[in-house]
């Protein structure tokens, strides 16, 4: 789904037309703060919303609920001028980027500990087996 949305922050980058993009910003900050996967907690939300130009700074309370952020967020996109819907769409653009790059270090190392943890326990099993085995010079 990120690549979707990276797809679409792409075109938007593109874009002359100023509704196509708020329109656009109000379903791609609605997904990246509803995700689960990119802010496990509510108060993770904090530093990508601090990262962008708001009128008003996002309070606390406000992160109690991903709905109301999302209604902030679509607030702050609505009323705001051309050149600062340019910056929100980088600062999504560069946020997703950032985690997609987490995602695939975080999946590399996990690979390289499990194929690790299988080796050890091959190994392990191998010296049993040898140890063991009835051709094996220490049962006799």
């Amino acid at each position: 789904m990120n690549k979707l949305v990276m797809q679409d922050l792409n075109r938007l980058i593109h874009t002359e037309n100023s509704s196509e993009t708020r329109y656009k910003l109000f379903g791609i900050f609605g997904y990246i703060i509803q995700s689960r996967d990119l802010f496990p907690k509510n108060i993770d939300i904090k530093p990508f919303v601090n990262s962008l130009p708001l009128e008003i700074p996002v309070k606390d309370y406000l992160l109690s609920s991903r709905p109301q952020v999302i209604a902030r967020m679509i607030k702050e996109i609505n009323n705001a001028a051309d050149d600062i819907l340019y910056i929100y769409v980088t600062e999504a653009r560069n946020f997703l980027d950032e985690s997609t790059h987490e995602d695939i270090s975080e999946t590399v190392k996990s690979k390289q500990s499990v194929n690790r943890k299988k080796s050890s326990e091959t190994n392990y099993i191998d010296n049993l087996l040898n140890k063991y085995s009835r051709n094996s010079k220490s049962n006799e």
